[in-house]
């Protein structure tokens, strides 16, 4: 009875250590997964204005004498974000919002806080600088919603790309405080941010389906070439020349489609600066353009690309699309537009004539079987036939005369006058006729 009670008490007191483990494990596997954000509850579709900003790192001071101060500032307007510090020279442009969803926003929303994840709880102020996470050194970045609520504030340090004293583990991430804390915590993502507004830009300045293009027209004057050209589609037939040049074969469909593909995707090399009317002659863009580009969509709208002189050191050129930023395209893409309208077209077809090898046979009126006439191969055979016996018959009323002549000139020289001799027949590769000689007599003379 003992025994059985003794092993009862076992079985109780392992079960709930087995009990307890588990239960231990399962908490520390939910903790894990729920683990906190630095921001609870933040969402980026929320977030209606950005502020970043950080002090120069050149020291400089402003003009109240404090620290000069750089950065950047966004807003979102009708779902799209555009750069809204008024002292950039970009105010107003529009950015690449998948950019700023990707790079701030959902990097903000990963950001946890745990046992792991903090560093020091309680750091001092040189622990602070010496992770730039300060004020003085870090980068500081506001998330407000619509009504100027702040959703997440926190400094953006250096990164934690160095080894643990002591071991062979290297710490990689970024170091990330939230303002108003003494908590320094790791953030295991790189956390670039370039605050040069124009990197924000989206440098695909045009994105047009081919489809919806109904006219292209490119005029202009560069690499010694006078440039006029126009196509449009004309229905089922396809691209048509508005004006074609002289002489020139059928058009290059393919030619067309892919200047139209150009012309319908323009992608910047940089973003130079805003749009200055007054300098458009300094870049080659005025009175008029090396290249003047125009797209006519079925919707009836234009659009324009304006082509200048080369960016000064490089091989770029000067452009702007009818819009508020000059840019610089590359070599490649402007030489493309640059082609003489027959460029177009194939070469026109010369006509050549091929001698007949076996003519038709000319008709003749003879009378066929039958009293009626014939012609072309069977009249000529005909006629042919009647000539040969002709000749046959002629022939056998002279082959007497010729029998008689060869036995009387048989064993004798002909004599032939060098004066009647047929001149043609002499140098031509026949023998020259010589005139016969007496030959000389065998007898003795007579005495008288």
């Amino acid at each position: 009875m003992k025994s059985n009670l003794a092993l009862t008490v076992v079985f109780v007191i392992l079960t709930g250590v087995s009990t307890w483990k588990f239960v231990g494990s399962t908490t520390e596997y939910m903790d894990l997964e729920a683990s906190p954000t630095m921001f609870d509850g933040f969402l980026p579709e929320t977030v209606a204005q950005i502020n970043i900003q950080r002090q120069k790192r050149d020291g400089s001071k402003d003009a109240q004498d404090n620290a000069a101060i750089e950065g950047l500032a966004f807003v979102k307007q009708e779902g799209n974000w555009m750069i809204a510090d008024p002292n950039s020279p970009f105010v107003g442009v529009p950015v690449m919002s998948a950019q700023i969803v990707s790079d701030i926003l959902e990097r903000i929303g990963r950001i946890k806080v745990t046992e792991s994840n903090v560093i020091n709880s309680k750091a001092d102020d040189l622990d602070i600088a010496e992770k730039e996470v300060d004020d003085k050194s870090g980068m500081r970045i506001q998330c407000l919603d619509a009504n100027k609520q702040v959703l997440a504030d926190v400094y953006v340090g250096r990164s934690a790309g160095k080894k643990v004293e002591g071991t062979k583990e290297a710490v990689e991430g970024t170091f990330v405080r939230k303002e108003g804390t003494k908590q320094v915590v790791l953030f295991e993502e790189a956390f670039p941010l370039d605050l040069e507004a124009k990197t924000w830009i989206d440098k695909t300045r045009r994105d047009v389906s081919p489809d919806q293009v109904a006219e292209i027209e490119i005029q202009g004057k560069a690499s010694g070439k006078q440039i006029d050209v126009h196509f449009k589609r004309d229905g089922n037939k396809g691209w048509v020349a508005v004006k074609a040049p002289k002489d020139v074969g059928p058009l290059k469909a393919f030619s067309v489609t892919e200047i139209i593909g150009a012309a319908c995707r323009i992608d910047a090399v940089d973003i130079l600066s805003p749009l200055n009317p007054a300098l458009l002659e300094q870049y080659g863009l005025s009175p008029k353009a090396r290249l003047h580009v125009i797209i006519k969509t079925k919707d009836g709208k234009t659009q324009d690309l304006f082509v200048g002189k080369r960016v000064e050191g490089k091989q770029d050129y000067y452009a702007y699309i009818g819009g508020q930023l000059l840019l610089s395209l590359a070599e490649w893409d402007v030489s493309r537009y640059e082609k003489e309208a027959k460029d177009y077209f194939d070469p026109k077809p010369t006509e050549v004539k091929t001698p007949q090898e076996n003519p038709p046979a000319k008709k003749t009126d003879v009378p066929g079987p039958g009293g009626k006439e014939d012609s072309g191969t069977a009249g000529g055979a005909k006629e042919d036939a009647s000539k040969e016996d002709a000749s046959k018959e002629e022939a056998s009323k002279e082959e007497p005369h010729k029998e008689e002549a060869s036995k009387e000139g048989k064993g004798k020289t002909p004599e032939v006058d060098p004066a009647k001799a047929d001149p043609a027949k002499v140098g031509a590769g026949e023998p020259t006729p010589v005139p016969s000689t007496p030959a000389p007599s065998t007898q003795p003379a007579k005495k008288d």
